[in-house]
């Protein structure tokens, strides 16, 4: 998991933590509105219910970047700054086309690819948390509707159900960054994002090109479907095989003191991929009561792009507790397990 990834799921665990309250409460009544508006336009179709939905949407995205900027602005003020300003945006397009545009018009369509899509799009936003759940993740590290991804995948169903009579500018939006930062953020170790933001952004761009007349284009080959579903299971699958080699990653409890003094230098290639790939120099030396200690550790390499202040953390509690089974950094569990065992390898040859 990177470190983009990592701040991004750390940012969440510190608005859900931080704002306790809050951040349960107000994102249990979005997703209770969100359903009932939904329900109340497909009910009743027309300019009014469409506009009372798109005006509520509206709401939610301000509450989206409100929510991205409390959780990481203290983490990484940059993504924090720019991921509120995107999603402030499309509170903004919402405003706009209720008020002035009204191109969107939200119904259950007649046609059945149309109305299959909405509906998966619809019940992988609505039911988010339970895949986060199905993956391992739990509270407060999770986000709920009313954050980017769930609310986004489930306003891109709404949207999808809606073509041709829809605003293509916005769907083209909301489609484009849910295809690249589904596909960022899910290969780069959020799997998540990859079985349900990519797909939603993915489905939607093929859905509006299918339908951007009236007329469904009808040569769009399902083979071009097909290849690009298979492609985001295989990586899927083989992001949560890495993941699981990693987390089972076996880390010895050496005894410090079988030590012989020295410099050491240690490397892990990284699991299956290499993508946790690092290395580093043990310094052992004995102290003035004659014990023997790990005195210093130095990052040679990292294929991971962390501050330094991460690694330094990681050595200084082996240091300090003269162990390899210290507690990892938060948010960085993989991460950190990896560079323990560097560590390990490098103080195996001390004791040979």
């Amino acid at each position: 998991m990177n470190t983009i990834v990592s701040d991004m799921l750390t940012g969440s665990e510190i608005f859900n933590t931080r704002f306790l309250h809050y951040s349960w409460i107000i994102p249990t009544g979005l997703f209770i509105t969100a359903v009932f508006l939904m329900v109340y336009a497909f009910r009743r179709p027309g300019k009014k219910s469409s506009s009372i939905l798109k005006g509520f949407l509206s709401l939610v995205y301000v509450f989206s970047g409100l929510s991205v900027w409390l959780g990481m602005h203290e983490v990484d003020a940059i993504s924090a700054i720019s991921g509120a300003i995107l999603l402030w945006f499309y509170a903004l397009l919402f405003l706009m086309d209720a008020i002035w545009w009204q191109k969107i018009e939200f119904r259950i369509p007649e046609r059945t690819d149309l109305k299959v899509a909405m509906i998966l799009l619809i019940l992988l936003g609505l039911l988010y948390p339970v895949i986060e759940m199905s993956f391992g993740y739990s509270w407060p590290k999770m986000v709920l509707f009313g954050s980017e991804c769930p609310t986004t995948t489930f306003v891109l169903g709404l949207l999808t159900g809606s073509l041709p009579k829809t605003n293509k500018w916005i769907i083209g939006f909301l489609a484009t960054n849910a295809v690249l930062v589904g596909g960022y953020v899910g290969f780069n170790g959020f799997i998540v994002d990859a079985v349900t933001y990519l797909p939603a952004g993915i489905i939607s761009w093929i859905m509006m090109i299918r339908y951007w007349k009236k007329a469904p284009v009808k040569k769009i080959p399902v083979m071009i479907v097909a290849l690009v579903l298979t492609a985001s299971l295989t990586g899927c699958t083989k992001i949560n095989e890495e993941h699981k080699e990693a987390a089972n990653l076996y880390i010895s409890n050496i005894d410090f003191q079988s030590l012989k003094t020295g410099t050491f230098r240690g490397y892990y290639e990284g699991g299956m991929y290499g993508w946790r790939e690092n290395e580093c120099m043990v310094t052992v030396d004995s102290t003035s009561t004659g014990s023997v200690q790990v005195v210093a550790v130095e990052l040679i390499r990292s294929v991971e792009d962390r501050p330094h202040s991460f690694f330094a953390e990681l050595y200084h509690r082996v240091i300090d507790r003269q162990s390899l089974q210290v507690d990892v950094i938060t948010g960085a569990t993989l991460t950190s397990r990896a560079h323990l065992k560097a560590l390990e390898n490098a103080l195996i040859k001390a004791k040979q």
